[in-house]
């Protein structure tokens, strides 16, 4: 298809007309009030303090794991140190009984996590699990 005189003509008239426009649309952006972005905070909740009496400690790669425990409360506590932060971005902190798994919490980077274990047993075994792909990182055994 080629260009007729008619269409030649519009075809001159619609680029004067974004010649003319585009700039003063441009200029009149750098005008307009424009407010910062805004910057995500992560919400932080407070640790929990580290209870009184440590039962056990446990060293893996990336990860120290120690059993606490007081003397008023039967409840353990786990406290995890995670020196390494876990190349895959949702993990799942479970502790692993005969009968079933029940998820305690999540680590996400390097730091100090505490959770409250649910029974009174000293004797623990914690599972790292990788939510998404659902595969197991690390087992810890107390």
């Amino acid at each position: 298809m080629t260009m007729t005189p008619k269409l030649r003509q519009t075809h001159r008239a619609m680029w004067g007309l974004l010649a003319i426009l585009l700039p003063i649309g441009f200029i009149s952006t750098l005008s307009l009030d424009r407010d910062p972005p805004i910057q995500q905070q992560t919400i932080a909740l407070p640790l929990p303090d580290a209870l009184p009496i440590v039962v056990r400690t446990v060293e893996k790669p990336g990860i120290q794991a120690t059993l606490r425990r007081s003397n008023q409360s039967a409840d353990p506590q786990l406290e995890l140190v995670v020196r390494q932060p876990y190349e895959a971005p949702s993990v799942v902190v479970n502790v692993v009984t005969p009968t079933r798994q029940l998820a305690i919490g999540s680590v996400d980077v390097a730091g100090i996590y505490r959770f409250a274990l649910p029974d009174s047993t000293l004797h623990p075994t914690i599972s790292l699990v990788d939510d998404l792909k659902h595969s197991v990182l690390q087992t810890i055994q107390f």
